[in-house]
């Protein structure tokens, strides 16, 4: 498993509720995996596919951190 990348700065943003957050990144997660049958559908997108699999937590990672952070001077790559 790999580290998490984060910013060199980052300034939570004022108020955050933490209940809230934490709420949103597990519907993040769990979303993407519960309707994985509808996106090849809707999407015609294997989500589960290696590649797909690969991909996700650096958009995870890079969404909850726009989330979270006032300022960000190193993106997650």
């Amino acid at each position: 498993m790999r580290s998490a990348p984060w910013p060199e700065k980052c300034s939570p943003r004022p108020g955050l509720d933490a209940v809230q957050v934490d709420i949103t990144i597990a519907s993040i997660c769990h979303y993407y995996f519960t309707n994985r049958h509808a996106g090849l559908v809707m999407f015609s997108r294997n989500f589960c596919s290696a590649k797909a699999l690969r991909e996700r937590p650096d958009f995870n990672i890079e969404t909850i951190l726009h989330l979270i952070c006032l300022d960000r001077t190193t993106a997650a790559t």
